[in-house]
């Protein structure tokens, strides 16, 4: 994917390097920051721009010249704000409100990153095919750093891969922009995963939040459901609830993949996979944005494979290549 070119214009900012720091850690993006209009109009005539993110805590009349000078402008913007005054007229779509803690949140800097991507998606016009019933189903577990991880690798398979199911921590309002994201970039069908959907080869699905999200055994092939319940391990949907359905009704039949994030949440689930017979991989500690995650399933000895991040879908591929040439054998 092509580098993104972002202008961060600061307007009375407590905590200016928040926001700057998770985008300058993105690796798909190029940051400029500025703290004026002079200043803005300036990067405006030296580099081609692509999305204008304005920040301020918060939101009042006077930051309105600057929004109405944006709204002049052919550019993509976002608001990133803490409060907005009562007395403010402003589209909420374009609105992304910054947390009161400001620290180094994972929900967070997914919501972010895929709301500014999601801004200029790449335009596909033949509409992508959809396979039969799949008989094998990988899983995909991340959190921070996993929209970018999960994208690297989805763009690299082919539409006849088996069904994908993906559990990625963010909130439940950035779903839609997160799938229009992996949609618009890759040749696989993303949609959000519905009660009740029968696994198709082709088909990445994408669990929304709020619920766990499981995966039921059918008479042909496997079905996603949604149940309520607590949090676990501190996040709902949970990627160590989705592995655990899917050791049990799956088996060996399925693939998990645990990449990037925070915390723990899918290790023990991994784990219970390869017991039943599965494929495991999870992603190596250089690639990972943040190590946790794919580092405590290696702790539990949850692997298979522990591979780079720009050689999973090669593996992949290669593996349903084999398992498709041996039952092809198998039924000459």
């Amino acid at each position: 994917m092509n580098k993104q070119h972002i202008i961060l214009y600061q307007k009375n900012v407590m905590h200016p390097k928040y926001i700057s720091t998770i985008l300058f850690n993105d690796q798909d993006i190029i940051l400029y920051i500025v703290k004026n209009n002079e200043a803005l109009k300036e990067r405006l005539k030296l580099y081609q721009i692509d999305c204008i993110l304005y920040e301020c805590d918060f939101l009042t009349k006077e930051n309105m010249i600057d929004i109405n000078m944006l709204e002049k402008l052919s550019i993509p913007y976002l608001l990133v704000v803490e409060k907005i005054a009562e007395n403010i007229n402003i589209d909420k779509q374009k609105v992304i409100f910054k947390p009161q803690e400001f620290s180094v949140h994972n929900v967070y800097t997914n919501q972010l990153i895929v709301r500014i991507k999601s801004l200029y998606p790449q335009k596909r016009v033949q509409p992508k095919p959809v396979g039969t019933i799949s008989q094998n189903v990988i899983g995909i577990g991340a959190s921070t750093g996993g929209p970018h991880a999960i994208l690297e690798i989805l763009k690299q398979l082919p539409n006849t891969m088996p069904g994908i199911v993906i559990v990625q921590h963010m909130t439940d309002s950035n779903t839609i922009s997160f799938v229009q994201y992996l949609e618009s970039h890759c040749d696989l069908k993303v949609k959000v995963a519905i009660e009740d959907e029968v696994i198709k080869d082709g088909v990445v699905y994408v669990a929304k939040q709020k619920q766990h999200l499981i995966i039921q055994k059918e008479i042909q092939g496997y079905s996603l459901h949604y149940q309520n319940g607590e949090k676990v391990n501190c996040v709902c949907p949970s990627i160590d609830v989705f592995f655990d359905s899917m050791a049990q009704q799956v088996g060996e039949k399925a693939i998990g993949i645990l990449l990037t994030g925070m915390g723990s949440d899918g290790a023990s689930g991994l784990k219970k996979l390869k017991e039943k017979g599965a494929l495991t991989i999870i992603q190596d500690k250089e690639s990972s944005e943040m190590e946790s995650m794919p580092q405590e399933a290696k702790r539990l000895k949850a692997h298979c494979r522990e591979l780079s991040l720009s050689t999973i879908s090669g593996y992949l591929i290669q593996y349903f290549h084999k398992e498709r040439s041996s039952e092809n054998n198998g039924n000459k």
